[in-house]
């Protein structure tokens, strides 16, 4: 598993969001890593534009989910958290 990655969803009326993630912390003795994420809004926009509603779902696990149209600036925090994985037998592990 990599230290740290992002995407960017397409960009609509100008925005866009980025989800980024770093490891955090591993353990060997319980074959698990926990990352830090977190989703902001980015993109060429100036001002904001209307968004909602909001998942973020790691691994096949919903983490955040929001009904709430929010007021999305570039650089608006819309949500953060941590998740932890467990590797399989091997140590090895990838998610989406």
């Amino acid at each position: 598993m990599a230290n740290s990655g992002n995407f960017t969803t397409n960009s609509s009326d100008g925005r866009s969001l980025t989800f980024s993630w770093s490891l955090s912390s591993q353990s060997i003795a319980n074959n698990t890593s926990t990352i830090s994420w977190q989703l902001v809004g980015s993109g060429s926009a100036s001002g904001w534009v209307k968004a909602g509603n909001f998942k973020v779902t790691i691994d096949g696990a919903t983490v955040y989910s929001s009904t709430t149209r929010i007021n999305l600036y570039n650089g608006t925090l819309v949500a953060s958290g941590t998740y932890t994985f467990t590797h399989n037998s091997s140590g090895a592990k990838s998610f989406t």
